[in-house]
């Protein structure tokens, strides 16, 4: 037996309706929990930007919601000036590029260390950037680290990866 073009429509709407009603419930549910977790996020916080602690910052924890990484980017032998000159440029460039991150705010901005703050898109849960420059071993340290919960399902790596690249891109040129 062979079904007309419309009687095909007809038994497929059932399915498509069922599907639009589940896609619906969950947006609901999303919307009506969000409040909710800004404000145990607001109430709870686990942890903040740890800050330099004995000229380094701190290490991340086993928790994968943390990246670190040390940037080098010049040998320790090199003309002093002329490092000097490179590690100035590098702070600039790395504090434009912090200034222009989706949703942060920069908390502390010295010679030698920033500390950011950035809120996740929809939940609003804050993740805190940091970054120290040490001149005498020509490096600087890169951490992010989210505040609330156990992953972040890699937002941290990847936010410190477009800072390096970022930095990558302007001393190249």
């Amino acid at each position: 037996m062979r079904l007309l073009k419309h009687e095909v429509v007809y038994r497929l709407i059932p399915s498509i309706l069922h599907q639009v009603q589940i896609v619906l419930i969950i947006l609901f549910v999303l919307i009506a929990i969000r409040p909710l977790l800004i404000y145990t996020n607001s109430r709870f916080i686990h942890s903040k930007a740890k800050g330099v602690i004995e000229g380094s910052l701190a290490k991340c924890s086993v928790r994968p919601n943390c990246y670190c990484i040390n940037y080098s980017y010049g040998d320790t032998a090199s003309d002093t000036e002329k490092l000097h000159d490179i590690a100035s440029q590098h702070w600039k460039v790395l504090l434009e590029a912090v200034e222009c991150l989706p949703r942060s705010t920069i908390v502390t901005a010295e010679d030698h260390y920033i500390h950011c703050e950035s809120r996740s898109f929809y939940f609003g849960f804050i993740d805190d950037i940091e970054l120290l420059h040490n001149e005498q071993d020509s490096r600087i340290c890169f951490r992010s680290e989210s505040r609330v919960g156990y992953s972040d399902l890699g937002v941290n790596k990847r936010r410190i990866a477009k800072l390096v690249r970022e930095l990558n891109n302007a001393t190249s040129n």
